[in-house]
């Protein structure tokens, strides 16, 4: 399924009062990334892209990867503070 079609899905998820949580839970058993996740709560719920990112980073749906992107997340800030210092 494509990112329209799931953004399509959970416009109306929200029109049926389904929570954050319930459509993150959607998407990701649909085949949505995370960034793809955040790509459709941008367009649902009309929020810039940091917030979509704290929400789906700090969501129950995605738990149980937030260590592993975290460490991720701070070895490349590392790495390309090392790279910036050398220049």
């Amino acid at each position: 399924m494509n990112i329209d079609q799931l953004t399509d899905e959970c416009k109306v998820m929200l029109k049926n009062n389904n929570s954050v949580e319930d459509i993150l839970v959607h998407l990701r058993s649909n085949g949505a990334s995370k960034i793809g996740s955040m790509k459709v709560l941008m367009a649902c719920l009309e929020i810039p892209l940091s917030d979509a990112k704290k929400i789906v980073h700090l969501s129950k749906t995605w738990s149980d990867v937030y260590s592993s992107h975290n460490a991720f997340q701070d070895a490349l800030e590392k790495s390309l503070t090392t790279l910036s210092d050398e220049e």
